[in-house]
C-alpha cells in the first residue's frame, strides 16, 4: 500500500540523515583528536 511504502521511505530517509549526522560528528571528533595529537 502507499502508506506502507511511504513509511518505509521515511524510515530510510531518517536512517540516512542520522548516518550523515553521525559521520559528520565522527569526522569532527577525529579531526580534533588528530589535531591534539600533533
Amino acid at each position: 500500500t502507499y502508506t506502507s511504502s511511504n513509511s518505509t521511505v521515511t524510515r530510510l530517509r531518517n536512517i540516512g540523515t542520522a548516518f550523515l549526522v553521525w559521520e559528520w560528528g565522527f569526522a569532527e571528533i577525529h579531526d580534533d583528536l588528530i589535531g591534539t595529537g600533533r
